[in-house]
């Protein structure tokens, strides 16, 4: 096994690279997505902010108390409005948890320390059979 690993040295350092980093990635996306009742505690907590990201529309259909609207096509423009929250919870919510999940690592990138997106959404919420405002 040490013969074949000396002789293809450099596949095996690719390999365990590839794996290290695929690992990585995992885990990133992972620590970032979090379910109704961790939101909720975290929010309560932290004093921190739901941010909604579907359309105003959507918005005004449904959603979790407290929660701003801040469509996803807006969010790098508007986040002034948000930037006393870098330091607590942001919770981002979309429809189903995959638009939110991508702004989740654009705000981590841009400063903000507590960042996470709602595992399955506002859908997830409904499912759950949490409070919806209107």
């Amino acid at each position: 096994m040490i013969e074949f690993a000396l002789a293809n040295l450099p596949w095996v350092l690719l390999a365990v690279a590839s794996s290290a980093g695929l690992t990585w990635i995992l885990l990133r996306d992972n620590a970032q997505m979090i379910d109704q009742n961790e939101a909720v505690l975290l929010i309560k907590k932290g004093k921190g902010v739901y941010i909604d990201m579907r359309s105003s529309t959507d918005f005004a259909s449904g959603r979790i108390a407290e929660s701003r609207n801040i469509p996803a096509t807006e969010l790098k423009n508007r986040v002034g409005e948000i930037d006393r929250y870098r330091e607590k919870p942001v919770v981002l919510v979309c429809q189903n948890g995959t638009q939110s999940r991508r702004q989740a690592r654009q705000l981590s990138d841009m400063g903000f320390r507590q960042v996470r997106a709602l595992r399955g959404g506002m859908g997830a919420w409904i499912e759950a059979q949490l409070p919806v405002f209107k």
